[in-house]
């Protein structure tokens, strides 16, 4: 057993590695506290380690071979630890960190670079000499001097897989650095530390729906509402879909985030049913929904719960969704449509796509997308009147209704009701709120 890199003389414990013998990632929730102690406050730099080409060798040796490359470059690793109270870490996969205790930026760059060094000399396995390379980021407490009391690690583990990230991007087989101090990090570390909130702050029961108005525009009716995720974050303060869904949809959190906004919506539709004054609901759908092959049994499983009808639920998926994979979303959508819900092809207008795509997918409602909606009431835009126009007209020959997005003057509205549009949402006509 290789053991702890942290004290090789240290006792096995639940969290190691079962093929290495270093601590697993499961350790990182206590990192380095659960391991070297009153340490914590020393560590200044975090080495993220990942190896290229793993995949290949497991395609083509086999991975049994991996599994031993994997274990010989541990024990590389080992090698490269600075003081005795240091941390090597195996991420999972291919992918290791390294906790440097004490490091100033010299030293820590070195040590990098000493990384990528060893992982480029060859690795003899069963008689085979295996050849990868190291792409290695390093994450540095730059703020922080050699007096200071602590160096944040959640921000350094941020700051270190970004820039692994970016040694990838240069071409692999080599070290990249971002300190704390530089401006670009500070988007990094924002992202970082939204991505590790959102599980917490779901189960926590911090997300709540704000619902804007869909107003049919023949009788001045308020026929629907589309749910809008909001964030209500302790210490971030509340936080916008824009700042955290593509977060969210990069760290796969947005299928178990849309899970739940499809079950709350359902319910507070169910609500207003029962009170009266019942309206669809419209839920987004998000591309990596789209393909969890989960989906169709959360749509029904969110229904029966709430005890909703299905023609209550409308579902939206954008258009440059369906453009990305037309053929897998088209399929997708018929399913949806079986169980009878309502379904939307939302920011029509902005992926590019021919008018015919709107005779194969399976939706009832289009929507124009604000960016042709703004410049409605402008008399120099001819162009903007002529393309809404033609949507309009071209949607009603397939049967379809058409909502116009973003309706924020009284000008817009006039040419939209002119144009024959059906439905209109927009903050003229009322903001998201809730329920």
């Amino acid at each position: 057993m290789i053991g702890l890199a942290a004290n090789a003389a240290a006792p096995r414990r639940a969290a190691d590695d079962s093929l290495t013998g270093l601590p697993d990632r499961r350790v990182l929730d206590r990192w380095p506290v659960d391991l070297i102690g009153r340490a914590a406050t020393s560590v200044r730099a975090v080495l993220w380690i990942d190896i290229d080409g793993l995949t290949e060798v497991n395609d083509l040796a086999g991975y049994a071979a991996g599994d031993e490359l994997l274990v010989q470059f541990a024990v590389r690793l080992q090698e490269c630890l600075h003081r005795p109270r240091d941390v090597l870490v195996r991420l999972g996969g291919d992918e290791f960190a390294l906790g440097l205790t004490a490091a100033n930026a010299d030293i820590a760059a070195g040590i990098g670079e000493r990384i990528v060094q060893l992982a480029a000399e060859p690795f003899l396995i069963d008689g085979q000499t295996i050849d990868v390379t190291a792409s290695v980021g390093l994450g540095l407490a730059g703020s922080f001097g050699t007096d200071e009391p602590e160096a944040p690690i959640g921000l350094l583990l941020s700051l270190s897989c970004a820039a692994m990230r970016q040694a990838k991007a240069s071409g692999r087989a080599r070290l990249s650095t971002l300190s704390d101090t530089e401006p670009a990090a500070a988007a990094l570390v924002e992202r970082g530390d939204i991505g590790r909130r959102i599980k917490p702050a779901l189960a926590a029961g911090q997300f709540e729906l704000h619902y804007q108005p869909l107003f049919e525009i023949a009788t001045g009716q308020l026929r629907e509402v589309e749910a809008l995720l909001r964030w209500n974050d302790a210490e971030l303060g509340r936080l916008f879909p824009a700042s955290f869904i593509p977060i969210a949809e990069h760290t796969g959190q947005i299928v178990a985030l849309g899970r739940w906004a499809l079950g709350e919506a359902c319910r507070q539709a169910h609500r207003w049913h029962a009170a009266g004054t019942p309206r669809t609901v419209a839920v987004n759908l998000s591309p990596l929904q789209l393909t969890d092959p989960n989906l169709v049994g959360d749509v029904q499983h969110a229904l029966a719960t709430a005890g909703l009808t299905t023609d209550a639920l409308r579902l939206e998926i954008t258009e440059s969704e369906a453009i990305r994979d037309f053929q897998g979303t088209s399929c997708r959508l018929s399913e949806l449509r079986d169980l009878g819900v309502h379904l939307s092809l939302d920011d029509f207008g902005t992926g590019y796509s021919s008018l015919a795509m709107l005779r194969e997918l399976p939706v009832d409602t289009i929507k124009i997308d604000r960016s042709f909606v703004q410049r409605l009431d402008q008399p120099a835009n001819h162009a903007d009147t002529v393309l809404v126009r033609a949507v309009i007209d071209t949607a009603h020959a397939f049967g379809l209704d058409v909502v116009a997005e973003g309706v924020e003057r009284a000008g817009q509205l006039a040419a939209l009701t002119q144009m024959g549009c059906d439905l209109v949402q927009g903050f003229l006509l009322g903001h998201p709120q809730p329920a």
